[in-house]
């Protein structure tokens, strides 16, 4: 593929890529009434002014179901929101709605928790043995005697554990522990196996995994060039994958141009989408691409997640355009999100070192008011500038007494007050 140029490989077939194909992503209705909810309670300064009554008004209890309530708490939780109001929105919908909350114990819960153990790395030369200690006692002793039972699924999550802790070794250790205790690896199996080795950069070893996959019984799937002959519609999944591997290859026009292609074909995009082509034209040095793919993800009024707006905060600062992160700010408060504090770090360090106070209190009293507190460097920031004005406010005005010489800790709470007002 090195030896093509990128005008040569845009006229290519677009094959041999491994990808993903997922179910339809939730109708647009479902995402809009998603978005809607949740601008509804990001807006309200909670707890300062109840957000039940505004609930009971624009939520009625009837639009509420198990799946809706419980993709709202994702999001909710998602965008970095105020917990207290995620937590009003919850007991809601248990007060007024008809369809009653999920158990907390679930499968997928359960198996966060072993991923999280299996990702766990120490330096002690026993850590595999520990690792396996720790979930070996998890599902026997809670899984296996409860209403859950071991499947080649679960053991599927644990090996995807070992895979993202970079240990080929234990990744393989884990695989003969499972076949031993009598699970069935299937094709899922297989292409963790194959992207652990490909990680590593022994693609010769995951090469000699797909190669024996068939004599096994698992036939390798999903080949972008088998969606395409055997008439089936490739999906987002399928295109971030191209669109990833192409990045990955450094053919960022090419990727950019597929991008454009799952347009015409009405294919949206997603954070995965964004975030991957602006990382490729951020690396390639292409800032007016990374400009140019801001603008059109504002057009097309999509809200990127926590990771890629700490990216974009990161980039604009780095190539000294501030507006460009104001204006991100203003985009994300705008669509009823409430950006992460790291976010609002970058911002205030960019707009205070061209002597923009008042816009970096704007930008921390909004985030006040919608019921998140700010980093305690982003505090002291703007602290230290009104202790700074201060005391250059008395060369001219000197103070009565009862009057503070400053900022002091004791009027830290007064601070937060006047961004309230």
């Amino acid at each position: 593929m090195k030896s093509l140029t990128q005008n040569q490989f845009a006229g290519v077939p677009r094959r041999r890529f491994l990808s993903r194909l997922l179910c339809a992503a939730a109708p647009l209705e479902r995402d809009n009434e998603i978005d809607r909810i949740t601008k509804i309670i990001n807006d309200r300064p909670f707890p300062y002014s109840p957000l039940q009554p505004v609930l009971q008004k624009h939520i009625p209890p009837h639009t509420l179901s198990t799946g809706l309530v419980e993709d709202v708490l994702g999001h909710l939780f998602g965008v970095h929101s105020n917990g207290l109001k995620a937590l009003e929105f919850f007991r809601y919908t248990v007060r007024h709605s008809l369809c009653g909350p999920t158990s907390v114990l679930t499968l997928k819960a359960i198996s966060i928790m072993i991923l999280k153990i299996a990702k766990f790395k120490s330096d002690e030369d026993t850590s595999w043995h520990l690792k396996r200690r720790r979930m070996m006692c998890l599902l026997e002793g809670n899984l296996m005697h409860s209403r859950f039972s071991l499947d080649t699924k679960t053991m599927n999550i644990l090996l995807l554990g070992f895979k993202e802790s970079g240990d080929v070794n234990s990744v393989e250790l884990f695989y003969h522990e499972m076949v031993r205790r009598g699970f069935k690896p299937n094709t899922v199996t297989y292409n963790i196996r194959i992207d652990a080795y490909c990680k590593r950069g022994c693609v010769g070893d995951g090469l000699r995994l797909l190669e024996g996959m068939e004599g096994v019984g698992c036939l390798p799937t999903e080949l972008f060039d088998g969606i395409i002959t055997r008439n089936m519609q490739p999906d987002i999944a399928a295109y971030n994958a191209m669109i990833s591997a192409l990045i990955k290859a450094k053919y960022v026009n090419a990727a950019i141009a597929l991008m454009d292609e799952m347009k015409t074909k009405h294919i949206g995009h997603d954070n995965m989408t964004y975030h991957t082509l602006f990382f490729g034209l951020m690396r390639s040095k292409e800032i007016d691409g990374v400009c140019e793919l801001y603008h059109k993800m504002v057009e097309r009024n999509f809200v990127p997640k926590t990771q890629t707006v700490v990216m974009l905060m990161k980039y604009f600062g780095i190539n000294g355009q501030v507006d460009l992160r104001l204006q991100l700010w203003e985009y994300l408060v705008g669509k009823g999100h409430c950006p992460h504090g790291h976010a609002l770090d970058l911002l205030v360090i960019g707009l205070r070192s061209r002597g923009r106070e008042l816009e970096a209190f704007e930008c921390s009293k909004q985030m006040l008011e919608r019921g998140t507190l700010m980093t305690e460097a982003t505090f002291q920031m703007l602290g230290g500038k009104l202790n700074e004005m201060v005391k250059k406010l008395k060369v001219f005005l000197p103070l009565s007494k009862g009057h503070a010489n400053g900022i002091t800790n004791s009027s830290a709470f007064n601070v937060e007050r006047i961004f309230l007002t």
